[in-house]
């Protein structure tokens, strides 16, 4: 039925945006290639994708805040287009690289925002080099620790202690573990 909307929308004229926000708990990597797959059948002439954040004040924020899913507390990555609570069925780096692969694959068809994809994702990666570092170290982390992703474990609070909550405080560590 959407496709259909789509289709009657570009018929008449205007030009379609689409939106998918993608790092659900229902979410799973292969969920989110059909997400992007979807974006392209659909022929929308451009698509924004978002990973999903608590917003404070929000049923999500006091579910995230109640399992200690958020990891980072820096408000400057509270954008959507980071990666700040731990998903259930992948990895926070993992979800980063389906949100630039979104981008990827849609645009690829045109050349010209190709081009300005890569020059955008080279900058916004030089910018946040930090934030990729971290982001590396947490999904390792929980990797060596045995969470299972698809499956919480009842440990993962406690691991989840373990670590730095904010960018500022994993770099203020005696031992640098992301360096």
């Amino acid at each position: 039925m959407i496709k259909e909307s789509i289709d009657t929308l570009i018929s008449e004229g205007p030009v379609v945006h689409s939106m998918f926000i993608i790092g659900a708990d229902s979410d799973t990597k292969e969920s989110i290639n059909k997400t992007i797959q979807y974006s392209v059948e659909s022929k929308s002439q451009s698509s924004q994708f978002t990973i999903l954040f608590p917003i404070p004040g929000t049923r999500l924020y006091r579910c995230m805040r109640e399992q200690d899913r958020i990891y980072i507390g820096d408000w400057d990555y509270y954008d959507g287009t980071h990666s700040v609570i731990l998903p259930k069925n992948l990895s926070p780096l993992e979800l980063q690289k389906k949100f630039f692969r979104g981008y990827r694959i849609f645009y690829r068809r045109r050349l010209s925002y190709w081009i300005l994809l890569r020059i955008g994702f080279f900058i916004w990666k030089t910018t946040y080099r930090k934030y990729m570092r971290y982001i590396r170290y947490i999904s390792r982390k929980l990797k060596r620790e045995g969470i299972k992703w698809g499956a919480f474990r009842k440990t993962m609070n406690d691991i989840i202690d373990d670590l730095p909550h904010s960018l500022s405080q994993s770099f203020q560590q005696k031992k640098d573990p992301i360096r």
